[in-house]
């Protein structure tokens, strides 16, 4: 009975979980339809007011977690983040057409080891080479990079 009733818990639990994304979900794509017909029918880059001052979830990764653009600087809220990522993806594309996924991806590992040879380690005074890496880059990062990661404690170190 114990048994049964944990299980009903996971269950709900679970299932109203699944509720809220989907919820969470079709709110953005509103907002994502909203702020595609702004971006239409306007073609200056916006700039953020007070009503604007959303939290980005990713301020400490690098470039917030977007690929880098010619013209694009991320400003921390993500609405409008989006918004310029878009525009400036646009005119990336049209520019290359034929090889724009390898040039964004160039631009952005090139940057991104720029960035990474700034960060300070943890112990400075202990050891020079341990890195602090934000919990919510790692948990962004693909198998192959969390792997690395967690094999090398002596060189990484994830903190929240």
């Amino acid at each position: 009975m114990k048994n049964l009733i944990v299980f009903m818990l996971v269950f709900g639990t679970t299932l109203l979980m699944n509720i809220a994304c989907n919820a969470q979900q079709q709110n953005k794509e509103l907002k994502n339809t909203k702020n595609n017909s702004k971006t239409q029918t306007t073609e200056t880059t916006a700039t953020p007011t007070v009503e604007d001052n959303a939290v980005n979830t990713k301020s400490g990764e690098f470039n917030y977690g977007y690929m880098v653009l010619p013209g694009f600087t991320p400003i921390g809220n993500p609405e409008i983040d989006d918004m310029n990522y878009a525009k400036a993806k646009k005119e990336f594309v049209a520019q290359f057409p034929d090889n724009y996924i390898q040039k964004m991806a160039e631009m952005t590992e090139t940057a991104k080891a720029e960035w990474m040879s700034k960060q300070t380690p943890t112990n400075s005074k202990k050891d020079t080479n341990v890195i602090n890496i934000p919990r919510s880059r790692f948990e962004s990062m693909n198998e192959a990079e969390q792997k690395r990661i967690t094999e090398n404690p002596q060189q990484f170190n994830i903190v929240d």
